[in-house]
């Protein structure tokens, strides 16, 4: 990627350009029913033909050399996408017997735009007829860029042109890359654009002056590469056609769940997963050109003990919201985390243990997803502990304001530290049932002596049953260290 292709993409306050249309036509057509780009025909002026296509264009603004270069982008792209990849390909009007793509001198940094024009043949989808006008004056890398992403919107236009507007942006940013590897245009909104990375905390679903959608181009890129397969795509699409009206997100989580025997909960745990190990983090187990990003944005960052910590200045919004929170300077201890999410959500916090091998080894904390609170211990012996905190929550009442809070303490194996009276009670456990007394709401930590969590248990005032499937010396840990209370055996 040279200098002069990333500064063609930037105005002059330094920032991407909305360089796509298509978006803004769709929300108008979804909420009118009105066509607003309606195709200028350049047919009295000159016309060239491949074996899909139709290129109209004014030989006095555009060179043959120009046309020809468009022309073979608009066929490679047909052999990728339709050929290769498995896409309906658009439908063309028999009258004219080729797909139109009109060559035009387009302003305010627009490169091209699909527009929908009519109903298409198959009834069974939400078919429309389309037509592509694409910018003059492009470099080719630009070209290619261009013509790739359009002509996809093209093909999911062969399935609906009535579903959610963020995903058509998200993957034709993505088919740019699949086509063109090696042009890598999208990595532009990864550096100076809002976008899944410097955003976490931000929906999938989001569609934004700040350009959060072609950045959004990580979510298809994360669903091929995860399972292995490009065709989840075209799978979502196909379903979404068939589907009348917008269903995008239950659409996708049918399609996960019936063909690839997943659902979108577990996509949007591993989605913020992945997103971790971009740039300086990259391992090499996640996605394919994550060294070519930027780093994530880390919440908190801390470096002594105890610490803790909110999201009250970075909220998640619903679905798919994700922060990183860096534990560092552990000195091989253990790292005892208590997480305080709102309930109801549907949460997933995951320890990741930085240090040595890769892949790193996890934990995935038992979270009560009706309080939303949990606790866990890592094993210890690395230097550094990531929790990623996940809202998977895609279906009902969403919500753009979900807040956490969490603790962490790094301690010696457990095992080293029996002597401290002060914070850890001895407790022989030779009883399958208890009861315990407290006059006040606590909490209390059940670890084994090799400082492993075995059991977490909310505490309200009054009488108190719990149940223990083991038995062994196992030691117990109030959280708020008041020990008014009494353990009976039964």
């Amino acid at each position: 990627m040279s200098f002069l292709f990333l500064i063609f993409y930037l105005n002059a306050q330094g920032k991407p350009v909305d360089k796509c249309l298509t978006g803004h036509i769709l929300q108008e057509f979804q909420r009118t029913g009105k066509i607003s780009a309606k195709f200028m025909l350049l047919k009295k002026k000159d016309a060239y033909y491949t074996t899909h296509f139709v290129i109209y264009y004014d030989p006095t603004q555009v060179s043959l050399a120009y046309v020809e270069s468009t022309a073979k982008y608009f066929e490679y792209s047909w052999e990728i996408q339709v050929d290769t990849l498995g896409w309906d390909p658009p439908p063309i009007p028999p009258v004219v017997g080729y797909y139109e793509v009109g060559l035009q001198n387009l302003s305010g940094g627009v490169l091209g735009f699909t527009s929908p024009d009519s109903a298409g043949p198959d009834t069974t989808q939400e078919e429309y007829y389309s037509h592509i006008v694409v910018d003059i004056g492009l470099d080719y890398n630009t070209l290619k860029a261009t013509v790739s992403h359009e002509f996809n919107h093209a093909c999911q236009f062969s399935y609906t042109a009535y579903d959610a507007i963020w995903f058509y942006e998200n993957c034709a940013t993505w088919m740019e890359d699949m086509v063109y590897d090696d042009v890598n245009d999208y990595i532009n909104y990864l550096l100076y654009a809002n976008n899944p990375l410097n955003f976490p905390d931000s929906a999938i679903t989001t569609f934004s002056d700040g350009l959060y959608q072609y950045g959004g181009c990580l979510f298809p890129m994360f669903l091929s590469e995860w399972l292995n397969t490009p065709r989840v795509i075209t799978d979502i699409w196909s379903r979404m056609g068939s589907h009348f009206g917008d269903y995008t997100i239950p659409d996708i989580d049918y399609v996960l769940k019936n063909n690839y025997g997943t659902g979108l909960d577990t996509a949007l745990f591993y989605y913020g997963e992945w997103r971790f190990f971009t740039g300086s983090y990259n391992d090499g187990y996640h996605f394919e050109e994550a060294g070519l990003w930027p780093s994530p944005y880390i919440l908190n960052q801390h470096t002594s003990y105890p610490a803790s910590g909110d999201n009250t200045s970075r909220v998640i919004v619903e679905p798919g919201g994700t922060h990183f929170i860096r534990f560092s300077l552990l000195g091989g201890k253990n790292l005892i985390v208590s997480f305080d999410g709102i309930g109801l959500r549907l949460w997933n916090v995951r320890l990741i243990q930085r240090g040595g091998v890769v892949p790193y080894p996890y934990i995935d904390m038992d979270i009560d997803q009706t309080t939303g609170d949990g606790v866990d211990t890592t094993a210890g012996g690395v230097p550094e502990v990531v929790m990623v905190v996940t809202d998977a929550k895609f279906s009902g009442i969403l919500r753009s304001n979900v807040t956490f809070s969490y603790t962490a303490d790094a301690t010696l194996n457990i095992s080293d530290n029996l002597s401290n009276q002060g914070d850890f009670d001895i407790f022989f456990v030779n009883a399958n049932k208890y009861l315990i007394l407290s006059p006040l709401r606590t909490q209390f930590y059940l670890f084994d002596l090799t400082g492993r969590l075995v059991s977490f248990y909310n505490i309200k005032p009054g009488k108190n049953y719990i149940t223990l499937d083991k038995k062994g010396i196992f030691i117990l840990k109030q959280k708020d260290g008041n020990k008014k209370f009494k353990i009976i055996g039964y």
